[in-house]
């Protein structure tokens, strides 16, 4: 049998690299979910495997950088910037900055 390249597309069809795939393991990836069931987690498609994983990794450096503090909810609508504390909103367009709602 022919060995399978990195840049290969996977055998299981799902369209991406092996890399990308099933072979996530050989390129350092851990396959494990925190958060998901394992027994769950190995049936669902490498892909969203993948995406389980990303974020899970992106959720670890946001609470190494800023401890055990909820993230910030922000956004910018219709030309005001909205700033939700609790369970309330606060909105302004004077602001331009996350630090200037703080002031």
């Amino acid at each position: 049998m022919k060995k399978i390249g990195r840049n290969d597309p996977c055998p299981c069809g799902s369209g991406l690299k092996y890399k990308k795939c099933h072979g996530r393991s050989v390129t350092g990836m851990s396959m494990k979910s925190e958060t998901v069931n394992e027994e769950l987690f190995v049936h669902l498609p490498p892909h969203v495997q993948q995406e389980i994983i990303e974020r899970e990794m992106k959720e670890k450096r946001r609470k190494a950088q800023y401890g055990q503090v909820r993230p910030t909810i922000a956004l910018d609508f219709q030309g005001f910037k909205m700033v939700a504390v609790g369970n309330c909103l606060h909105y302004s367009k004077k602001w331009k900055t996350f630090h200037d709602f703080l002031f």
